[in-house]
Parts: C-alpha cells; structure tokens; sequence
C-alpha cells in the first residue's frame, strides 16, 4: 500500500460526543477512561487544527451536556446534531463525506461502544479511511460489563472496519480502506 500524505482538508478528524456527561461519575454515561483520554484528545485536535485537517463535531441532538472545556468547537469547525448513533445518520455529514471523500477521517471522543463504533462501521460501509484513536476514546459501561470491558470488545472489533492508531503515533501511512458492500458477508471485503 502507498502512504498517505495528509495536508489540509485531505484529513478530517470528527470528535464524537465529547461532552461532559461522559466526564460526571453520577451520570449514567460516565466513562472513567474519559479523564485519561483528555491529553490524547488534545494532542489530536492541536494537532489536527495545526495542519489545517477539517475539524468536525458531532453530538446526539437528543442530549443537552456541554462540551469539554479546551475541546470546545472553534466557530470555523462545524457541529453536526445526529437523532441516530452514527455520526453519519447526520444527513449534512453524509453528504458532506460523501462529497469530499476525504483520504482519512481520524476518530476520536467519549461514546466508543456507541457512536464511535456505529460511526466506524458506517463510514467504512460508505467505502471511507476511518481511522480510531484509541487512546482518544473512552467507553462507559453497558449493563453488567465493565468500561474496561466493553472498550476491549470494541477495539478487538474495530479493525475489521478501518485502522487503529494513538494519537502520539498517528499512524498514517498504515491507514487503509476498508469497504463494505451492502447485501455482502466478512468474505467479500474490499481492501486497498
């Protein structure tokens, strides 16, 4: 496979639900890994908005926490309000995606077992580079597993949907395309 160069808005990074419930130990979404991904989450947005990546947010319009102070969209870096999982279920985000097709979008935030998975998934389905920051993301728990647990299970699943990175390594040139047809099985994945 041939590196990427990314330059400009040939790289996105689209933060998913960083938002403060993530970040109250009485609210039921909150992540304890969330406070050990702040300094990756800000290494990757400085770094994002150093070259000059598109900058992205995206949170679920049926919640009303604020952001994380210092990760707070800039007024040139669009808020896409999402009623699914996905940031995709977006419309405006879609189109946009679709559009521009970018060479890479680079994930990161709070909601890893929810949106950032179903993001992941999605954008790999629409045949886009997505790529996760590990260390930039942070689960909650779901029922009787722990955070800890779910993050495992998620990052276990993730790399059959795009490439894995941390935000001191940004590993680019390892990124790859992973594309899902629809109506298709595990069996019929397209990799470049």
């Amino acid at each position: 496979m041939k590196p990427m160069h990314l330059h400009g808005d040939t790289a996105w990074l689209l933060c998913l639900d960083v938002r403060t419930d993530y970040l109250t130990p009485e609210h039921p979404l909150f992540a304890p890994a969330a406070v050990e991904a702040l300094p990756a989450l800000h290494t990757l947005l400085g770094h994002a908005r150093s070259t000059g990546w598109r900058v992205m947010h995206s949170v679920d319009a049926r919640r009303r926490a604020a952001t994380v102070k210092g990760l707070e969209p800039r007024p040139d870096e669009a808020v896409f309000k999402r009623m699914g999982v996905s940031a995709f279920t977006s419309a405006p985000l879609r189109a946009r995606a679709e559009a521009d097709r970018p060479l890479a979008i680079f994930l990161a935030g709070f909601g890893l077992a929810t949106s950032g998975l179903a993001t992941l998934i999605v954008g790999a389905e629409l045949g886009l580079s997505m790529i996760l920051v590990e260390d930039a993301f942070a689960a909650a728990a779901v029922g009787d597993r722990t955070a800890d647990e779910i993050a495992r299970v998620v990052m276990a699943i993730a790399p059959a949907f795009g490439t894995l990175t941390t935000a001191d390594v940004l590993d680019i040139d390892r990124a790859r395309v992973v594309s899902l047809r629809r109506g298709h099985d595990d069996n019929d994945r397209l990799r470049e």
